[in-house]
């Protein structure tokens, strides 16, 4: 019988062809320190290999600002807020410069419930609070680390525990636009609104006497899809007013925002804001106004 000795042959001509003889097998004396040096180098080589393609896969970040050209595209809006007045005595809207039927952006949720929180949610709510705040100063220093470890917390405020025996104080108001890409507000009033199909009205003068209590607790407020790495700067602010007669306004700019990894790319919106508090007089009942999307022509990426 013959045997097949093609890889035996090949294997003998390509170490003929080596530069460096090996020293036979029986020529050879094993020690603990030949194989401690073996070992060692063969770590060496995996960890510089590892190291080598770690750097290759890392996302470094390269900021650039680009026009914002895709103009038609729209825009979502995530809103949950608390206002201390009940449901019946506010009402909230929201108008662009286009005039357009404030029905075709979305509808927002009211529901009635106590503006003063159960210990539970106050502690939810404080480490929120503490939390975006945290990030907000040190921003400039953490960004980075934010963008590549993809942080994301998702603030979704617990169940009431404790159920008040006392009426209603206060409103929530939550949902999801779908906004145009252009200027527009929005606000809460004193009052419900009349819509029509090129605008509003409010119907305020009918609630002259109510008491008004403007104090507020923001939950979330964002802008497209929630994408890990962006601070939302309202998210877990809140305001309390010992006085009724106050107008607040949030001057909200928005940035679209690409961000492009090795593996990903994600399109997220992030904004900066300017409050301005002014109190008004008794003859005036007007609830604080929110400049809710004001975009500018340019984009990061």
């Amino acid at each position: 019988m013959l045997r097949y000795r093609g890889v035996k042959q090949a294997l003998d001509a390509v170490s003929q062809l080596d530069a460096f003889p090996k020293v036979k097998e029986e020529f050879v004396q094993p020690t603990r320190v030949g194989g401690t040096l073996s070992l060692i180098s063969r770590l060496v080589i995996i960890f510089l290999i590892y190291n080598e393609v770690s750097y290759y896969l890392d996302s470094r970040l390269i900021f650039k600002f680009v026009p914002d050209t895709d103009l038609q595209s729209k825009l979502k809006v995530h809103i949950d807020l608390t206002v201390a007045m009940p449901c019946k005595s506010i009402g909230a809207d929201i108008l662009d410069s286009t005039s357009q039927n404030v029905f075709s952006f979305g509808i927002l949720q009211e529901e009635d419930t106590w503006f003063e929180l159960c210990p539970s949610q106050r502690i939810h709510f404080d480490f929120m609070q503490h939390h975006n705040s945290y990030l907000r100063n040190e921003y400039h220093s953490v960004a980075e680390i934010l963008y590549k470890s993809d942080h994301a917390v998702v603030y979704s405020m617990p169940e009431r525990v404790y159920i008040p025996e006392r009426p209603h104080d206060a409103c929530r108001i939550h949902g999801v636009l779908t906004l145009n890409k252009v200027a527009g507000n929005f606000h809460i009033t004193v009052g419900k609104t009349i819509h029509f199909s090129r605008g509003h009205i409010h119907l305020n003068s009918i609630f002259a006497n109510t008491p008004t209590n403007f104090s507020h607790r923001i939950n979330r407020f964002s802008f497209g899809e929630h994408t890990a790495g962006i601070i939302h700067p309202l998210e877990g602010d809140e305001k309390i007013y010992n006085n009724g007669q106050v107008m607040m306004q949030y001057f909200i700019e928005v940035v679209p925002t690409d961000v492009e990894k090795f593996y990903s790319h994600s399109k997220t919106y992030q904004y900066t804001v300017r409050e301005n508090l002014q109190h008004i007089g008794k003859q005036l009942i007007t609830l604080p106004q929110a400049r809710a999307y004001i975009l500018p022509p340019k984009q990061v990426s």
